[in-house]
């Protein structure tokens, strides 16, 4: 669990989504000390359920790390990332960016098409077909 640190030197991040695995009293510690509100999810333990507000939670964190997650699997899938051939940081992350660069070229020609249908659909809105 990382953050990033703005130019004032506090942290320019004020949420942190994670799934289960990282549900821990130290994170949670963690979180609170650099100031961070606690985007974990909850994390069932033996012989106790989750409350139902609880059980919310983790659906609202779930859609919203989705929407990030399907980006990752789909460079993994497509690309092969997520595993680090190189010693350092500078070469994988040159890496990563190029990954990312790729998957959206790779997304770009249905983005833009979608993006002209959608044109399409508001300039003939209101207008009757024959």
């Amino acid at each position: 669990m990382s953050t990033t640190a703005a130019p004032s030197g506090e942290s320019s991040l004020s949420l942190v989504y994670t799934d289960k695995a990282y549900k821990r009293q130290r994170h949670d510690a963690l979180l609170r000390e650099r100031g961070l509100k606690n985007g974990i999810q909850y994390k069932a333990v033996r012989n106790q359920k989750l409350t139902d507000r609880q059980l919310e939670f983790n659906r609202l964190v779930s859609s919203l790390r989705y929407t990030i997650e399907r980006t990752f699997g789909g460079q993994k899938s497509w690309l092969g990332a997520g595993t680090a051939r190189y010693v350092g940081l500078a070469k994988p992350h040159a890496r990563h960016v190029m990954e990312a660069i790729a998957y959206n070229l790779k997304r770009l020609p249905k983005l833009y098409v979608d993006s002209e249908i959608e044109k399409l659909r508001t300039s003939l809105e209101g207008q009757v077909c024959p």
